[in-house]
């Protein structure tokens, strides 16, 4: 499963609502970038999130303690080396005989796809500003615009 993991880039991550003792598999290590002896508490996984990022994961594990509330989030970390990454961080409380034993999820880099949609929104905005159009505004479906000679139609052919 760690060969899985290191792949996808998605780890998986077990927090225990009695001790507080927080599991994570190597690939969340890897992510943090921390050696393999680092023992993670709640209070330094929620460390490893930017400043803007700790309130929303803060409220979803404490809602995922109290209610088993399920998350799914992307937010920034900062990693043990000074790596600023995107992540997106999904769990839920598994309940027994009506209580929150333990809360459970998955741990997943994201950086390569959040800067894929940054770039595609940079290259939408240039494109935009060319053709003077908001792109959502346009017709859909196929279009010329009216000279098929421009798309290679109706041209003479030579002699």
């Amino acid at each position: 499963m760690n060969a899985i993991g290191k792949i996808a880039k998605i780890g998986a991550w077990e927090l225990d609502s009695g001790s507080k003792k927080l599991f994570w598999t190597e690939e969340v290590y890897r992510i943090h970038e921390v050696p393999p002896d680092f023992v993670p508490t709640l209070e330094s996984g929620i460390h490893f999130y930017a400043p803007e990022s700790r309130t929303a994961i803060s409220d979803a594990v404490d809602r995922a303690l109290r209610f088993g509330t399920a998350f799914d989030l992307e937010l920034k970390i900062v990693t043990a080396t000074g790596k600023a990454i995107w992540v997106r961080a999904r769990g839920q409380g598994l309940p027994t005989e009506g209580k929150i034993e333990r809360v459970f999820g998955t741990f997943e880099d994201i950086s390569l796809r959040r800067q894929a949609e940054e770039d595609l929104q940079k290259d939408r905005a240039q494109l935009q500003a060319i053709l003077g159009t908001d792109l959502d505004q346009r017709p859909r479906g196929k279009y010329h615009s009216g000279k098929p000679q421009f798309l290679g139609f109706g041209c003479p052919t030579p002699a």
